[in-house]
């Protein structure tokens, strides 16, 4: 936070010339944060022809990755869904992490160029850098692992907005417990990652620096461990919760 200045100073004329200008500013600033934002998607009508180009092959790409997934939930139900426009697919050429599953709702994806069949559509954001051909085994894993959070919202066991919801309640209590169900989602997800990955030889694939390479090479009585090491440092990951792992 910027510090107050001690010093008072003297008030300055009010002229009309000064009130002209402030209204102006105001109404530029209102024009500003007045703006609909949908942070996080890309609207097709919006893009440049080049970039609509890259967001064609892009989709491509991701196609193609769930269409031979070695995983038969991703080739088959994932793969399906994204053809019947069930699913949504955003590929960014900037996003904070490898990719991202989120439930948008209808009046979003609309002002966002899309036509939702539902209420809430489910929705993958994916980073394209994941998409070049050196980190095709990455890029599997990682779209398994957000599909499995995606089974973990349609089947009732969690998703990232009970957390938001807890802190609605304003409770201790509320965002342990929230925190808590996070923490054995995600170790589900990453533990059935790193089966499919060992199982496949998909990491086998990655480079021996990569967290996922850390993660899954752990044993089985230091799986967690391991896990909760790698994902404490990264803000992304624990996020609100940190509190609450950093304890576990």
């Amino acid at each position: 936070m910027a510090q107050v200045n001690s010093q008072i100073r003297s008030k300055p004329k009010i002229t009309w010339g000064w009130v002209i200008l402030s209204v102006i500013v105001t109404l530029s600033l209102l024009c500003v944060f007045w703006t609909p934002k949908t942070e996080g998607m890309t609207t097709p009508q919006s893009v440049s022809a080049h970039a609509r180009t890259r967001r064609t092959s892009a989709l491509a790409q991701i196609e193609e990755l769930l269409r031979t997934h070695p995983h038969p939930d991703v080739r088959g139900e994932f793969y399906e869904m994204v053809r019947r426009g069930d699913f949504i697919l955003n590929p960014l050429e900037n996003y904070g992490g490898d990719a991202g599953f989120i439930p948008m709702d209808a009046q979003t994806l609309h002002q966002s160029g899309y036509k939702p069949k539902g209420a809430l559509t489910p929705v993958m954001h994916v980073w394209t850098v994941i998409l070049q051909p050196e980190y095709k085994a990455r890029a599997q894993l990682v779209l398994y692992h957000e599909f499995v959070h995606y089974q973990q919202w349609r089947d009732g066991q969690w998703w990232e907005g009970d957390l938001s919801l807890a802190s609605q309640e304003e409770s201790d209590v509320a965002h342990k417990n929230a925190c808590m169900k996070k923490w054995y989602a995600e170790v589900e997800v990453y533990h059935k990652m790193c089966v499919l990955g060992r199982t496949t030889g998909l990491t086998d694939a990655l480079g021996s620096d990569e967290p996922l390479a850390t993660i899954c090479g752990a044993k089985e009585d230091a799986f967690q461990s391991t896990l909760h090491e790698i994902l404490m440092p990264d803000g992304a990951s624990a996020g609100i919760c940190s509190d609450v792992w950093s304890t576990l």
